[in-house]
């Protein structure tokens, strides 16, 4: 994960683009000391990055949260067994690669008491902007609640593929199934996880500029020029098959578009993004929210603003 960072900061000239490294959201955990504490950035300004995480909440979520009475304790000090697995790992992962900064919506959107409903509809229009500025988005992809963790047990030696003399070279051996789910090769088996099915992942992770996901066994990268790395295929996944137009996309629309899409691109005609419209809010509504009636737009809000943006249209209750 260190090696994908580095090398996609340093090399990667497509990836920063339409990156304002100046904006911070609300609010941030403080990671640079043993304490994590919770921090204004109007009043405390953030030296250097921040990553931000995506997480399944869990049907019956009682993890510590955000709320009115609590900010004011939160930012003297958050006391680490009252995270969840999640959030330690994910606070771990930051710190080990020089990160020390996390957003992480349970924590830093207030989720009741006074000014809960305000903070709510303000974080909800600047979501895009939260994940599209972070350096990096940790996805807890295995996890099904707050409580699954990011870290697993597993033996890596069943990880990296044994190798085969093939027509006089080295060549990876591995079966089809280690990387698909049915046969079908839209479909990763890390997407079709917990985390894949949940509908406000399907924003976060589109305007996300780089992710890590810690799937079932190993850990996944995905950036706009290498979208499809693991541990097994460090490099970038082989893509066996000749329809494919992009594996480890989710299927939401062809890679090419999400990479112009990532960037604040314009798009002309021929890249079909207006109809790919179509085809987000087909596959967006196929996804699970807890909270529809509350949350369908707003889950996808993120979206249909750059959209609207890059076509220069107006978006009006999912049209």
């Amino acid at each position: 994960a260190s090696e994908w960072l580095r090398k996609c900061l340093r090399d990667h000239k497509s990836c920063d683009r339409s990156h304002d490294q100046t904006w911070y959201p609300k609010r941030l955990l403080d990671l640079r000391n043993q304490q994590v504490r919770l921090i204004l950035t109007a009043s405390t300004q953030p030296r250097g990055p921040y990553a931000s995480m995506s997480h399944c909440w869990g049907p019956h979520p009682f993890f510590l949260t955000l709320s009115a009475e609590r900010i004011e304790e939160m930012r003297r000090d958050i006391q680490w067994a009252r995270l969840p697995r999640n959030f330690q790992d994910a606070i771990t992962t930051c710190r080990r690669l020089g990160i020390d900064y996390l957003w992480i919506d349970s924590l830093c959107i207030i989720q009741s008491g006074y000014g809960s409903a305000e903070d709510w509809t303000e974080h909800a229009t600047l979501m895009q902007f939260v994940y599209a500025n972070s350096i990096l988005t940790i996805a807890a992809t295995r996890a099904a609640s707050a409580e699954g963790g990011c870290f697993t047990e597993r033996d890596p030696d069943l990880v990296y593929p044994p190798t085969v003399i093939w027509s006089g070279r080295q060549a990876a051996a591995h079966s089809d199934d280690e990387l698909w789910d049915d046969g079908d090769s839209h479909y990763l088996k890390f997407m079709n996880s917990p985390l894949g099915q949940r509908a406000w992942v399907f924003q976060e992770r589109l305007l996300s500029k780089r992710m890590l996901h810690f799937g079932l066994d190993q850990i996944f990268w995905e950036c706009d020029e290498l979208p499809n790395a693991s541990e097994t295929f460090p490099l970038g996944l082989p893509d066996l098959n000749p329809l494919n137009d992009g594996v480890a996309r989710f299927n939401i629309v062809p890679s090419s578009s999400i990479q112009e899409y990532r960037k604040g691109r314009p798009l002309d005609d021929s890249d079909g993004l207006e109809s790919n419209w179509y085809q987000i809010v087909e596959n967006y509504s196929a996804l699970e929210l807890t909270r529809p009636v509350e949350d369908k737009f707003v889950a996808l809000a993120g979206i249909a603003s750059r959209t609207a943006a890059l076509l220069g249209d107006s978006y009006v209750a999912g049209m």
